[in-house]
C-alpha cells in the first residue's frame, strides 16, 4: 500500500487495526479524494474517520459538529463484498461522498438557518385556531438537498473513477467503470442481460469522471440527471426502520420541527402541507422515528382538497439530524449531535388561550430586538421599499450577513432588473458585492443604485435627501405574497 502523508493519516487515528488497512488503501489508490480530502481540511471541515456501530441502516454519513466521517462497519462483512477489491470499492466512493457532504456542510447549515425560522415565524403568525401552509419552506429545503446530495454522489462517483485508473496503470475504460460503479451507486445499473448501464444524461469524460461541464444558467450539466438516478429514485432503505426515501428522510426533520413547535399549545394552529407535490407519505415518514415533542402531529394534506391526516410521535423517536448526510444504500444517521434550532417556541408550556410560549434567549425572528441581526434587518428594513415581504426581508439579511456585511459597513444597495447588490464600504470604496438573484415578489425592478450616505442614483427618483431614501421605481409584479419564499437556497 503506498504511504499517506501525514495529515491524512491522522484521520484514521483511533480505527480499529483490521479495518484501517483497507480505509487507507482506500485513500492513498485515489488521487482525486485524496485532493478532496485535503480541500476539506484546509476548511476545517474533516478531522476524522470513524466506523458505525454494526446493525444500523447506513453505508456512511457525515457528522457535521464532530467533523468527522463515519463509514459502515458492516461494509466489511456484507454479502457480496467479500472480495477486497470490491469492498475497498465501496469505501472509496463512500469516503467521496460523504467528503462532498463536507465540503459542502456550511451551505447545507445556511440552508437549515434560513428555512427552519421562516417555518416558525409562519405557525407563529398565523396564532392559535389559525392556519399555515408551510409547503413553499417544505420544498426549498428540499431542493436545497436534492441538490446536495446530487454534487456529493458526483465526488464518490469520481473518487472511485479515480482508483480504478490508478490501480489500472492510468487506464480505464467505460465498461470498467460501470461494472464496478454499479455495487456503489443507484446512477449505474445492470440491465436484464447483466450488462452495466448509465443513468440517462450523465456525461462521463475521457477519465470517465463525471464532467464538470458547465451550462449557461443550469450549472454542472450532470447534477440534474444525478439528482434524479441518486435522490429522486432513491430506494425506501433510510431511517429507522430502513423503509423510507430521501424525500421523507430529509422531510422528517422539518415535520419534527413543525410537531415540536406546536407540541405544547393549547389550540395550534392547522398546519397544511401539498403532500403529493413533496412526495411526502405518512408511512415512511413515521419510519424515520419521528420526535414530535410528546404527542401526535395532525396535518391537512392539501394535495387533494382538505385531507386530515395524524402522524404518530415516536416514544424512542431521536431526533433527526439533517446535516448528517449519508450515501445512497443501506443508510439511517443515529447520533446525537445536532445543529442548534434556531426556531423553537421554548419548552415552557404555553398560557392559556394557546398563545405561544416566550421567545429564548436567542430570538428566532430577526424582526425581535435580541435578535444578533436585528440592526442590520432593521437597516436593511428602513432601505427598502415598505412592501418588501418578511420573507425577502430576512433572505437580504441573510445573504448580507453570512457575506460579513453588517449594518456599519453596508454601503450601497444596487438594483438590477431582478437582482440586488449589497456592497460595503472597503478602504473608501464598496467591494465585495452580494448579489440575491430571481426575485418574483415583494421587490420593485430599479434602475440604479442607493448609497449610505448620499442619494438615490434610479432615474425614477431624482431626489437627493440628506439622508439615505428608498428607490421607488416602477413596480414589474403584484407585491409581496403570503409564503412568499426565494426560488433558491440562500448564499
Amino acid at each position: 500500500m503506498s504511504r499517506l502523508p501525514p495529515h491524512l493519516l491522522r484521520l484514521t487515528d483511533g480505527l480499529p487495526s483490521d479495518k484501517r488497512p483497507e480505509i487507507e488503501e482506500a485513500i492513498a489508490t485515489s488521487p482525486y479524494l485524496q485532493q478532496r480530502m485535503n480541500q476539506a481540511i484546509e476548511a476545517g471541515q474533516l478531522r476524522h474517520i470513524r466506523l458505525t456501530p454494526p446493525g444500523v441502516n447506513e453505508g456512511g454519513h457525515y457528522d457535521s459538529p464532530k467533523k468527522a466521517i463515519y463509514v459502515s462497519v458492516d461494509t466489511f462483512t456484507k454479502p457480496g463484498l467479500e472480495e477486497p477489491r470490491k469492498r475497498i470499492d465501496v469505501i472509496t466512493s463512500t469516503l467521496g461522498h460523504e467528503t462532498g457532504h463536507a465540503l459542502n456542510a456550511a451551505e447545507s447549515r445556511k440552508t437549515l438557518h434560513f428555512v427552519a425560522p421562516q417555518i416558525t415565524e409562519e405557525i407563529r403568525a398565523a396564532g392559535p385556531g389559525g392556519s399555515a401552509d408551510v409547503t413553499p419552506h417544505f420544498s426549498l429545503y428540499q431542493r436545497a438537498a436534492r441538490r446536495d446530495e446530487a454534487i456529493a454522489e458526483i465526488k464518490g462517483w469520481n473518487a472511485l473513477a479515480s482508483r480504478i485508473q490508478y490501480t489500472s496503470g492510468g487506464i480505464i475504460t467505460r465498461e470498467a467503470m460501470l461494472e464496478r460503479a454499479a455495487p456503489t451507486t443507484n446512477c449505474a445499473k445492470l440491465d436484464e442481460e447483466r450488462l452495466p448501464q448509465l443513468a440517462r444524461g450523465i456525461v462521463l469524460d475521457r477519465d470517465m469522471h463525471m464532467s464538470d461541464t458547465r451550462l449557461p444558467k443550469a450549472g454542472a450539466i450532470n447534477v440534474e440527471p444525478v439528482a434524479q438516478c441518486h435522490f429522486d429514485q432513491s430506494a425506501r432503505t433510510l431511517g429507522a426502520q430502513g423503509k423510507a426515501d430521501y424525500r421523507n428522510y430529509y422531510g422528517a426533520y422539518l415535520i419534527e420541527q413543525v410537531g415540536q413547535d406546536t407540541a405544547h399549545w393549547v389550540r395550534p394552529p392547522t398546519v397544511k402541507l401539498d403532500m403529493a407535490r413533496l412526495g411526502l407519505d405518512p408511512a415512511q415518514l413515521e419510519s424515520t422515528g419521528l420526535n414530535l415533542g410528546g404527542r401526535n402531529l395532525g396535518l391537512i394534506d392539501t394535495s387533494d382538497g382538505q385531507r386530515l391526516i395524524t402522524l404518530r410521535h415516536a416514544d424512542d423517536g431521536k431526533k433527526q439530524v439533517p446535516d448528517g448526510f449519508v450515501v445512497a444504500h443501506d443508510r439511517d444517521v443515529r447520533d446525537d449531535e445536532r445543529i442548534p434550532r434556531l426556531a423553537r417556541f421554548g419548552d415552557d408550556t404555553l398560557p392559556l388561550r394557546g398563545e405561544p410560549a416566550p421567545i429564548p434567549t436567542t430570538p428566532a425572528a430577526l424582526r425581535d430586538p435580541g435578535h444578533p441581526q436585528h440592526t442590520l434587518y432593521e437597516t436593511l428594513k428602513r432601505h427598502l421599499p415598505d412592501y418588501a415581504s418578511e420573507a425577502r426581508l430576512s433572505q437580504f439579511t441573510e445573504a448580507c450577513h453570512t457575506a460579513g456585511i453588517t449594518s456599519r459597513s453596508l454601503a450601497t444597495i444596487d438594483a438590477k432588473a431582478h437582482r440586488r447588490a449589497f456592497q460595503p464600504r472597503r478602504a473608501g470604496r464598496a467591494s465585495n458585492s452580494t448579489w440575491i438573484r430571481r426575485l418574483s415578489h415583494g421587490i420593485p425592478a430599479c434602475s440604479g443604485a442607493t448609497r449610505l450616505p448620499g442619494h438615490c442614483r434610479s432615474a425614477a427618483c431624482r431626489h437627493r435627501p440628506r439622508r439615505l431614501r428608498r428607490c421607488r421605481g416602477p413596480r414589474t409584479d403584484q407585491g409581496p405574497q403570503r409564503g412568499d419564499v426565494p426560488e433558491a437556497s440562500p448564499r
